[in-house]
């Protein structure tokens, strides 16, 4: 589990082929996802291969205006 953020957009809103609960498909800014908006052999959203994540809503944090945003090097010297 990362204990660092990375900024992405809300591509998908829904259930997971045999997973149970609601997921949210992200895109990253940034190529540090799993897939490319599909898993399971099924297309979700669409997005560049690795940039792609699905997330239970208690594994992120909507961007509010005034949020301190680090990079990934940032957020480790802290």
């Amino acid at each position: 589990k990362n204990n660092y953020s990375h900024i992405g957009s809300i591509k998908y809103i829904g259930q997971v082929k045999d997973v149970k609960g609601l997921y949210f498909g992200v895109e990253l800014d940034t190529p540090n996802g799993k897939n490319d908006g599909s898993t399971k052999g099924f297309k979700y959203f669409a997005c560049k291969p690795g940039h792609g994540l699905f997330l239970k809503e208690k594994h992120f944090e909507l961007y509010k205006p005034g949020m301190e945003i680090l990079t990934y090097e940032e957020y480790e010297k802290k």
